[in-house]
């Protein structure tokens, strides 16, 4: 139960979290043929991710005292990335299989597999989704720890001062 009260997991979660709530507005809203122009799916894939590891960088360094270098930020951004890509492509098969089955014709016209049987497009979204959650996971806690890293004396620069 300690590995759940970890940090990276805890944020890692609460995009899952985010990722089933903007699906089950997806189905509420009727936004649920394809996800093309849902803004509950451009959502999820390019406003909370930010959001969210934001909020896990920002706890992880008040959790060291205020204290986070680029790498710790780094690490910590992309252990949430790690988490959400292993977890998120079950997310999508659960709703692919039980939720909206009809969407997968959808997904097979996005990805150009119109040949394809319906698990092959599912599995091909499901690896898109891990690596999309890795890298683009990973792309944010890198930008976002240029800004929440802790500043040293030699990074921080005195008015009226250039520096070599």
């Amino acid at each position: 139960m300690q590995f759940l009260s970890q940090n990276f997991v805890k944020y890692g979660l609460i995009m899952v979290a985010v990722m089933v709530g903007c699906l089950a507005l997806m189905e509420l809203t009727g936004q649920n043929q394809t996800f093309e122009h849902s803004p509950w799916a451009a959502f999820s894939t390019f406003v909370a991710p930010p959001l969210v590891w934001f909020l896990g960088l920002r706890a992880k360094k008040k959790a060291q005292e205020g204290r986070l270098t680029y790498r710790q930020g780094l690490g910590e951004g992309f252990k949430i990335s790690v988490v959400y890509a292993i977890l998120s492509p079950f997310v999508t098969l659960a709703y692919y299989t039980l939720v909206n089955p009809p969407i997968v014709a959808s997904t097979r016209e996005a990805y150009g597999l119109v040949d394809a049987t319906d698990a092959t497009v599912i599995q091909v979204d499901m690896f898109v989704q891990l690596v999309s959650a890795l890298v683009w996971g990973t792309l944010c806690g890198a930008v976002l720890s240029l800004f929440l890293r802790t500043k040293t004396k030699e990074n921080r620069s005195v008015a009226g001062e250039r520096r070599p």
